[in-house]
């Protein structure tokens, strides 16, 4: 019983975020080839504006050419990626209610927001440093 509810606290709250500030994806397999260990993956939403704007930097910036990325859709309908996120953010260290998307996770490590985010992916897709200007996502500043 504790354990749902700490899980549906996860689902509103990444709604909730979600609302405030996010961005998203439609797609919830591998970008490229098998999900591993090894790929990064992404959690976002479809009503999530950031991951929208995380997305358009993806695929303008074509680093699913230049790197894997597991996708994961969360909110309502999806309880078992809900849970994956909840599990990777405690093994983070994240409590619960400071959890948001878009959000990474890869090799141990976790990313919230295009401003952790797309550094990230920019470095392991080879792309190196971009100014600021460019790091942002459409509509995003930092």
């Amino acid at each position: 019983m504790k354990t749902q509810i700490i899980l549906l606290s996860v689902v509103v709250l990444l709604l909730t975020a979600c609302t405030i500030s996010t961005n998203s994806t439609e797609d919830t397999s591998s970008i490229k080839g098998e999900q591993t260990q090894a790929n990064p993956v992404l959690y976002t939403s479809s009503d999530c504006p950031h991951c929208q704007d995380l997305e358009q930097y993806i695929n303008e910036n074509n680093l699913t050419d230049k790197l894997a990325i597991d996708k994961r859709q969360v909110g309502q309908n999806f309880p078992k990626h809900n849970q994956e996120l909840g599990q990777r953010a405690q093994e983070c260290g994240l409590p619960a209610d400071n959890v948001g998307i878009p959000f990474l996770y890869a090799q141990g490590q976790c990313s919230m927001g295009s401003n952790e985010i797309i550094p990230f992916l920019n470095q392991k897709a080879g792309i190196g440093s971009v100014n600021e200007s460019e790091a942002s996502p459409p509509g995003e500043t930092q």
